[in-house]
């Protein structure tokens, strides 16, 4: 008996897509993937809370990629495996954030002391071009991806519109107010949600 893999795949697809906006919900800065760093040792679940978040977002997206890849035929296909492959990249520097959190977690809770402190950390410049590289490489593999489902007209207009206004938006985050970056913290959220079900709609056999 065959069994279809799409409707699972496009349900990680959301349950990432939902773990990476309430991750970066709880950001004390949203949208400063650098801002964790500075976190008090008080707030240690709260960097458990983050770590597990974007952990599971990167698994959930990862498993959500190929239901992206079964909305193409041959209109948009080239631009949609590019914008895949990228946003991939920026997957695995999610599930690399996510692991850097929790050994930052462990190094804090157990007393390990740090020259300058944790805090300190955000100053390094190289850290903080990995911790932003990941982001950025996240949009534009949105962006990629949005192109190509402009050019397949695959799915709703909707669905691309909001992954582009997500990744043009996430770099502005850390300076809107707190209620308009968790606005645009959920545009993700709805966008793979729209993928996910388009996916999981073309999946299904026709009705007679």
């Amino acid at each position: 008996m065959r069994v279809d893999w799409v409707p699972y795949s496009a349900s990680g697809l959301v349950v990432g897509a939902a773990g990476l906006s309430v991750g970066a919900l709880l950001m004390p800065q949203p949208g400063d993937p650098a801002s964790p760093l500075g976190m008090g040792a008080g707030e240690d679940d709260r960097w458990l809370a983050i770590s597990v978040l974007y952990l599971l977002a990167a698994v959930g997206l990862a498993v959500g990629l190929p239901a992206v890849t079964s909305i193409f035929d041959r209109r948009g296909a080239r631009w949609a495996l590019v914008g895949v492959g990228t946003l991939a990249v920026g997957i695995l520097g999610a599930a690399a954030y996510a692991v850097l959190m929790s050994v930052l977690r462990a190094l804090v809770v157990g007393g390990v002391p740090l020259a300058g402190g944790v805090g300190g950390l955000a100053e390094d410049a190289w850290l903080a071009v990995l911790l932003h590289g990941w982001v950025s490489v996240f949009a534009v593999g949105e962006v990629l991806i949005a192109m190509a489902l402009l050019q397949a007209r695959r799915v709703s207009r909707w669905v691309p519109a909001l992954m582009l206004a997500h990744a043009g938006l996430t770099p502005l985050a850390p300076m809107m107010p707190v209620a308009l970056a968790a606005v645009t913290a959920l545009t993700a959220t709805m966008a793979f949600a729209g993928l996910g079900i388009a996916a999981n709609r073309r999946s299904l056999p026709p009705i007679l």
